[in-house]
């Protein structure tokens, strides 16, 4: 029998920023950022040698990680749900912050596989219940909304990409370079 063991390892960056609707300085805010490391043992505990390279391989995935993500958020300004992106006194989210977009597709082809449903029951006029029909139907408005979902999107975020009006300062630990 194999035992699965995870070490993780939690960093926290903290950053601040200007509302962008009201207008106030958020304050410190912390992004938390955590990595894990699994190791299949044939043990059900680990021996300290290989507790403490799980251990290692976890700080080492977070060292790779976190210097990808710098460059991503210095040179491209791609934030994602590590940083909280709700203004603490408006409540209002900021335009820097992409945590919806996945989201928004998801509830686009749900919506999308609803009106299918609802199709279905339209073209189906016997008045019986058809199972076939029906399930056609929902995939293929779900198919058509994670087709044509980020598609639109994709078109709009081209035509109107949003302008952030003021970036995060992130305050990166010393360790973590370009």
């Amino acid at each position: 029998m194999v035992f699965s063991h995870i070490r993780y390892y939690t960093r926290e960056v903290p950053f601040e920023y200007t509302c962008e609707h009201c207008g106030k300085d958020s304050g410190t805010q912390i992004a938390e950022f955590r990595i894990g490391a699994r190791s299949d043992w044939k043990w059900l505990t680990l021996s300290d040698k290989a507790d403490q390279k799980l251990t290692l391989d976890a700080q080492k995935s977070m060292s790779k990680f976190m210097t990808k993500y710098r460059t991503d958020v210095e040179e491209k300004h791609k934030f994602s749900d590590f940083f909280p992106n709700q203004c603490p006194h408006c409540g209002k989210k900021q335009v820097w912050g992409k945590g919806n977009i996945k989201r928004n597709q998801f509830l686009f082809a749900l919506a999308c596989a609803g009106a299918g449903v609802i199709a279905s029951f339209f073209v189906n006029r016997s008045g019986s219940f058809n199972l076939a029909l029906l399930m056609f139907f929902a995939f293929l408005g779900a198919f058509a909304g994670m087709i044509i979902g980020p598609i639109l999107f994709h078109l709009k975020q081209s035509a109107f990409p949003p302008r952030p009006k003021h970036i995060p300062v992130v305050h990166w630990p010393n360790d973590i370079e370009i």
